[in-house]
């Protein structure tokens, strides 16, 4: 567009206009610049005047009114004209960058260096042309930033070998050939999927086909779909015992949980569907058997609350074909065992509310049989997940009954009562397991597979059961009976002045030994240690407790190899984490079931030597004298915190272990006040606390 200029001569010479005096405009030299001693030049200026404003157009129709329609019609003739003179600047300088790419491509045949990024949609050459491309206009580069908000940026060591060349897989890292991840989804769904029915398995290939043949409509979603049934179909291994390692990650199950987590925000913010809330599922069951549990407290409440707004928990998608209803009641089913699970582990109020729910549970025999559990000889048992949904129930019950806000106010009397309805509440659900399929015996007649399920379920089972008794509660008074110098007085009363031992004891320590047997005997993995942890943690307690409180019964050689095998599977959980508090329980559990052998060795010795079991008083002795060498404690005022990753609220007062240090003067009494301090403040809910949770 032209400017206009006018030009006129200054009434002021430059010195003058500067100092900002006034000037006499003498010739050729002003007054001023004779007493400055100056030459006296004057600049001549332009001044240049806006453009003149487009005037009113002429009314034809009416005097008052004006013609808006024409108004318009002349703004956007100027619209258009300054869009198409934008359009031509940017495609000048789209043809400029291409023919510089073109020409360092030709110039370094021998060493191609072309680099796809995620957040353009053409190739980047790796080395810039001679001329600087900083002109660019900012039109062109508003755009390209436009672009870059749209595509997230992705980390690209996170991917894998690229597939097939497709137009919309620029974006984000590509996937493993078919031929590759092929025998992975098939270990999905006949090991993972065919008792945990997250997805359908002809919907699931038919999804899996499009993508790889480049006609999937939805392609991120199908993207994150599938590297999450990639994560869980290498996560959730069926491996031997012989082959369990604690201390490396897999480094494969990260790149597929990272590229998931890369597109999360997409998931829950754009085009909700049920496929969305099933990727988000798989994370929280990845989440759920890593180390660091928490992050699936997080996505269980967003997994819940995306199925609200597909409503899964109504029937309102019964109008949908028979099939998506299916898959639409398993998935809700499924967000609901986890949140369950994972909310009662960790001290937290469940997200839905049983009283929201208007759907049928599971039926016992599906069409496609998901969820049924058969003997090695092929025989029907039980559909498992129709089993697990309902111990999950349970699990809810317990939280509300017994842990919630409402729950601390009632009475002891009116507690009391909800133990004794949940206990036989939870008894019923045990009595449904088929008696294939309890924890002593499940090795013997279910196949890897289904035992691998059933040992989280029936470890589950036990963390609820020790829950609902509180055997490691701040007031349970029984654990007084676990101070051995208690029996080094001389007072022959003092034993009837002990409290008794709680409601349920010897039910708990069967139960307790039932699992640890089925741990010894299942096929392990890191996930099923890391899961099952909790309550495995709390049975070995139990165990324990039991061998220091007697003895001499049945079963205490088969106890003492139990007790064997989880110490040391502790050690490698210790060894293989960094968190304070899992040290801190490996140090109290190995401690334990080293004086609960010396227990044990002198109540045998002093049977051989005199031909009758001592008293308490006596063979409590023996331990209660040994000095700790070469370990120092140093505990806080919570003790042992918890295990690791629930939120019990702790402080954050840390205690020291040092090991290797020779102190003699540190005297530990084996149940005095260490007893108190380590296992009174675990948990400390109000009125009502417990010492563990239980696994998934």
């Amino acid at each position: 567009m032209e400017v206009a200029y006018q030009v006129n001569r200054r009434k002021a010479c430059d010195l003058c206009f500067f100092k900002k005096i006034k000037c006499d405009m003498l010739e050729p030299t002003c007054s001023n610049c004779r007493l400055y001693k100056a030459e006296c030049c004057t600049t001549r200026a332009r001044k240049r005047f806006k453009s003149a404003r487009p005037q009113p157009v002429e009314l034809h129709c009416s005097p008052i009114a004006p013609d808006h329609a024409a108004i318009a019609s002349q703004d956007g003739t100027r619209r258009i004209e300054s869009i198409e003179l934008r359009l031509a600047r940017m495609e000048e300088r789209i043809e400029q960058i291409l023919g510089a790419v073109t020409a360092a491509t030709t110039q370094s045949q021998e060493t191609p260096s072309l680099v796809t990024t995620a957040r353009s949609p053409f190739p980047v050459p790796n080395q810039l042309p001679d001329q600087p491309l900083t002109h660019f206009d900012n039109d062109f580069n508003g755009v390209l930033s436009q672009l870059s908000s749209v595509i997230h940026p992705v980390d690209l060591a996170a991917s894998e070998t690229p597939m097939s060349n497709t137009k919309w897989t620029n974006s984000y890292p590509h996937l493993p050939p078919f031929e590759e991840i092929q025998p992975i989804i098939e270990h999905y769904f006949t090991h993972i999927n065919s008792l945990m029915p997250l997805f359908s398995q002809t919907t699931f290939l038919r999804k899996l086909h499009d993508y790889y043949g480049s006609e999937c409509q939805n392609p991120r979603k199908t993207w994150a779909a599938i590297n999450i049934v990639l994560a869980l179909g290498t996560r959730l291994p069926i491996s031997p015992s012989d082959d369990l390692d604690l201390q490396n990650e897999d480094g494969q199950v990260a790149k597929y949980v990272n590229n998931v987590q890369s597109v999360l925000s997409e998931l829950v913010t754009r085009d909700v569907d049920l496929l969305s809330l099933q990727v988000i599922l798989g994370l929280v069951i990845i989440f759920n058997s890593l180390k660091d549990s928490s992050p699936a407290v997080v996505l269980i409440g967003t997994a819940i609350r995306l199925a609200h707004r597909l409503r899964l928990h109504s029937r309102d998608h019964q109008h949908n074909s028979p099939d998506d209803a299916l898959q639409r009641s398993r998935v809700f089913w499924i967000a609901y065992l986890f949140d369950k699970d994972i909310c009662i582990r960790h001290h937290t109020p469940s997200v839905q509310a049983d009283d929201d729910i208007d759907l049928d549970l599971p039926i016992d025999m599906p069409p496609d049989g998901a969820g049924n559990v058969y003997t090695k000889d092929g025989r029907f048992l039980v559909n498992f997940f129709r089993l697990r949904l309902r111990l999950a129930h349970v699990q809810g019950q317990v939280y509300d009954q017994l842990f919630s806000t409402r729950a601390s106010k009632i009475t002891p009397e009116e507690r009391q009562r909800r133990v004794a309805l949940l206990h036989n509440q939870l008894e019923r659900w045990r009595l449904t397991v088929p008696p294939e399929l309890q924890a002593d015996v499940a090795t013997e007649h279910a196949n890897r597979t289904t035992v691998f399920w059933l040992c989280m379920t029936h470890f589950s089972y036990l963390g609820c059961l020790v829950m609902i008794h509180g055997m490691w509660s701040h007031d349970a008074e029984w654990r007084k009976r676990l101070k051995p110098s208690s029996f080094g007085s001389d007072d022959i009363d003092r034993p009837r002045s002990l409290p008794p031992l709680p409601r349920g004891w010897k039910y708990c320590v069967h139960m307790s030994r039932h699992c640890m047997m089925l741990m010894c005997r299942a096929p392990l993995s890191d996930c099923s240690i890391w899961t099952n942890g909790c309550a495995y943690f709390s049975a070995l307690i139990i165990i324990l407790a039991n061998l220091l409180e007697n003895p001499m019964h049945k079963a205490v050689d088969d106890d003492l190899q139990l007790t064997k095998y989880a110490v040391g599977i502790f050690d490698r959980m210790s060894d293989a984490s960094s968190i304070v508090q899992m040290k801190r329980l490996n140090v109290v559990a190995a401690e334990l079931d080293r004086r609960a052998r010396l227990v044990v060795k002198h109540s045998r010795q002093f049977i051989a030597v005199n031909g009758s079991p001592p008293l308490e008083k006596d063979y409590h002795r023996e331990i209660d004298q040994g000095p700790l060498t070469g370990l120092q404690w140093d505990w806080g005022d919570d003790g042992v915190e918890a295990w690791p990753n629930m939120d019990v609220s702790l402080n954050d007062a840390y205690s020291s272990i040092i090991f290797g240090s020779e102190l003699p003067g540190v005297e530990f009494g084996p149940f005095d006040n260490w007893m108190e301090t380590q296992m009174g403040k675990l948990f400390s809910p109000p009125q009502f606390s417990t010492f563990t949770g239980f696994s998934g």
